[in-house]
């Protein structure tokens, strides 16, 4: 219905950061039409494959290939180039609207996943949950003390998706 064909999917699970190193998995990115990054643990992404080949092939199919990219939960909150990267664990409203300098606040605008149509966006997911709108205002008031920048924050619950294309 979408007027793709799909020629095949992978699942492929990483229990380490040296999975970053692992030649299958790189020649899987090299080839790959899209990418999905499922839910989790957003740090685990981070810590894994921030400034390893991953990111690299990855932001490559991006800029090059025009690769569909997208994720869930965790997968969709590593998506802007700012992004809530949970280091220190999570953080409920009531924490970051009370201390948006709390330890668990963690925004950072590293580069990891580069997209250009998300270079002022912050995503957060969950949004089914009435404890995420007061985190994600913190987060967005994060990037305008810490980075200068007017951020944007695109949000979703379980059942929603985002596109975003060129046109």
């Amino acid at each position: 219905q979408l007027g793709i064909s799909i020629n095949s999917v992978e699942t492929i699970v990483c229990n380490n950061a040296s999975a970053s190193q692992d030649a299958y998995l790189q020649q899987k990115i090299n080839q790959a039409e899209a990418i999905w990054f499922a839910g989790g643990n957003q740090w685990t992404y981070v810590s894994y494959w921030r400034n390893t080949p991953v990111d690299s092939l990855v932001n490559k199919a991006i800029a090059e290939r025009n690769v569909v990219v997208g994720g869930t939960s965790a997968g969709m909150a590593i998506m802007g180039k700012y992004y809530f990267s949970a280091q220190n664990g999570t953080i409920t409203s009531a924490q970051a609207l009370t201390n948006p300098y709390n330890s668990l606040v963690t925004v950072s605008d590293e580069p990891f996943l580069v997209n250009q149509h998300l270079s002022n966006v912050i995503t957060d997911t969950h949004y089914d949950s009435p404890d995420r709108k007061g985190r994600h205002v913190t987060f967005l008031s994060r990037i305008l003390q810490d980075y200068q920048a007017v951020g944007k924050g695109i949000a979703c619950d379980e059942y929603t998706a985002v596109c975003i294309d060129t046109l």
